[in-house]
This record gives C-alpha cells, structure tokens and sequence, in this order.
C-alpha cells in the first residue's frame, strides 16, 4: 500500500460540525486576518502552563537542525517528517501557536511584526529568508489543521489555496480540513480542484483514497464507489492499487463490489503465499455476504496447497473447525476431517485435529484409535505422543 507521508490522525477525528461563513469577499478572495485575531478568536493563545502539558518526552533537537528543517519545508510546504519535527520543537518550547501567528502576519505582509530579528533564545524559530507569504499562509494553516482548528485552518488554508492557484497541495488540505468540518460540498470541491492540478504519483493516489473515504464517512456510498474505480483507471494494472481499493471497501462493508477485486488479485497473483492470503480474504468476504459454501469449498482446496505444518494451515484449519462448530457442531467437523484422511492419509496434523474433534463429540475411544495410527506414523512427534497421554490418563 502506498501512503502518503501526512498526519493521517486528524482524519480519524470526530467531524466538528462547525460551519465557516464569510470566508469570502465580494470579490471572491479570502480576507487578510492577523495572527492576533484569529489566535484570539480560535483559543490558540495557550498560557506557557497550557502549552508545556503538550510537550513531548522525546529528546529535544538542536535549533540549529530544526532551523535547517525549517528553511526547507518553506520552499516546499507539506506534511511529513520535517514538518512534524518542527512541530515538535514548538511543543517542547511551548510556542506552536505563536509560530502560527508569525506564520500568518508575515503571509499578510506584516513585517513589522514577524520580519524583526529575533536573538538564538527566542522559543519561535525565525522566519527564514526564503520564505514566500503564500507559503506562510499555507504553513499557517496547516499547524491549525494539526492542532485540529477548523474553523481557522480552513480560513488560512482558503487564503493559501487562492494565492497558490497552481498548487495541489493546498487545494488537498482545504480538502481535507472542509471534510473534518463535515462540509461535504466544499470538500468535493476542493478535492476535484487538487485532482485537476495534476499532483505527483503517490499525492495522486493519497488524494483519491481521502476522497473517496471522506465520501464515504459522509453516507455517499455511491459517489466513494465513483473515487475508487477512478482511482483505478488512474493507476491501471498497479496491483498495490487494487489491493488498495479492494480492502477499502472490504472494511466500508461493499462485500459485493470488494469481492470480485479479490478474486481478481489472487488469480493473478505470481507469489505464492501471497496469493493464499488473498484467496483468505475473498473467503472473508464470502462469508460476509453469507456464501458459507463458497468459504468452505476455497478454505478446503486452499488446504491441500500450504505446507501441512505452516502457519497458514493452521489459520486455514481454525478457520474451517469455526465455520462447523458454529454452524454445525463437532459431528459435522468430524466427517469432514474423516473425508480429507481418505484422501491425505499421512496428514499427521489433520490426525490430531480429529481426534480432537472426537473428543468434543464424546468420543474418546475413536480418538484414541486416530491418536494411535499417528504416533505409529510419527512415534518422534513428541506432540502426538503427549496428546495420547493425556486422553489415556
């Protein structure tokens, strides 16, 4: 699977259902708000007490590396590492807020305040040289989305998106942030505007997922259907994609649309234990849609290709000795074991797990019998041996 290196945490979030009017002048361009106001109006400006029972227990970096970090991710703004280290930093000094709100008075051109030199004590790094004010807004935004500020990082990031209009990125965050706030509308907006902007590969594919979840968090089961088979014409014959999609909407409960993308993936699969693992989801999603046949029929012909001791025949026959005891009850399990010894006599394993079974039936003499024939297959398989003990003792 590929992800995209952002902080995929604030989209698991509760939506706050705040809505944000007036973002817009009668030009239709967002409105320069300083860095005051909006921290005033938002309760960003945290005391020090506030602001230090959010630091980290991680050992503190040097400012002169985060400094470097900084005038990096200015010319390129993004989620990802370093923007999680400077972050970082500002926790440990308490002063994440205020970075915002240099941050948006220098987008604004305020310089008075935020352009001033500022000694190697000060807990805000500077603003680097480099640094455009459209970067500066976007930045803003994004530490207000990671504080989960919706209200206000939908306004910064509506600014940035505007003075960036070539930038998917910014168009991607508005996304993200309009979808937090529950505003569907304004978040398929901003979603089909960054998929327009032509974004890298890996953005590409990051932004169809969150879109096509978001819609489905929003009850838009079809149109998330629409995302995912355009993802996929996006991204043609990529199999990471498909398996993608495919447990997407194997957790979305679309069992009927998730099922033949499985089925797909494992007929095609070249590797081996890999296409194994894929037929187990496909019988997952079989006995989702209540084909309990089906499961059965691919659980059994799965078992006669692993390895009789791998861990995958384990998870296939505890899978198989389920599905009957809760269905059928251990008599049923019995014959079925009893049918697959006529046909793989040496499975010593099956051997044991059927005796096993004959005990749950109360059968313990025929368990015996099957415990027996396996110890004089095997008599070094201490395994065997000690279960025989214990159903003599």
């Amino acid at each position: 699977m590929i992800l995209a290196n952002c902080p995929f945490r604030l989209m698991l979030s509760p939506c706050l259902l705040c809505l944000l009017s007036g973002m817009a002048a009668e030009a239709g361009q967002a409105p320069a708000v300083s860095g005051a106001v909006l921290l005033q109006a938002s309760g960003l400006q945290e005391s020090g007490q506030q602001e230090s029972g959010q630091q980290e227990s991680r050992p503190q970096e040097s400012r002169q590396s985060v400094e470097r970090l900084f005038s990096a991710l200015v010319r390129n703004p993004r989620y990802g590492t370093s923007f999680e280290r400077i972050v970082r930093w500002h926790n440990q000094q308490g002063s994440l807020a205020e970075l915002q709100s240099r941050l948006l008075d220098y987008g604004n051109s305020e310089p008075a305040k935020s352009g001033q030199p500022q000694s190697k004590t000060d807990a805000v790094l500077p603003i680097p040289t480099g640094c455009t004010p459209d970067s500066a807004l976007l930045l803003a935004g994004m530490i207000a989305l990671h504080r989960a500020d919706l209200v206000v990082s939908i306004a910064l990031l509506d600014q940035a998106s505007a003075a960036r209009p070539a930038d998917p990125l910014s168009a991607w965050y508005l996304a993200r942030a309009s979808a937090q706030q529950g505003n569907t509308a304004a978040a398929v907006a901003a979603y089909e505007r960054a998929l327009q902007l032509r974004p890298g590969r890996a953005d590409l594919l990051e932004i169809f997922r969150e879109y096509a979840t978001s819609l489905a968090r929003s009850q838009q089961p079809e149109q998330s259907l629409a995302i995912w088979q355009r993802m996929e014409s996006a991204f043609p014959g990529d199999r990471r994609v498909a398996q993608l999609v495919a447990d997407s909407l194997s957790r979305e409960g679309r069992w009927s649309e998730a099922l033949p993308r499985f089925q797909a993936l494992a007929e095609s699969s070249e590797d081996p234990e890999q296409r194994v693992q894929l037929q187990l989801s496909t019988v997952d999603v079989l006995q989702q849609l209540q084909r309990d046949t089906d499961a059965l029929q691919t659980l059994t012909s799965l078992l006669a290709e692993v390895e009789p001791g791998g861990w995958l025949a384990r998870d296939i026959r505890r899978r198989i000795e389920s599905f009957y005891l809760k269905r059928r009850g251990p008599e049923h399990l019995v014959t079925f074991y009893e049918e697959w010894l006529t046909q793989h006599p040496e499975d010593l394993f099956a051997m044991e797990r059927v005796a096993a079974s004959l005990q749950l039936d109360n059968r313990p003499g025929e368990a015996e019998r099957w415990l027996l024939k396996a110890v004089e297959l095997a008599p070094s398989q201490s395994s065997l041996r000690d279960s025989l003990i214990d159903l003599q003792v």
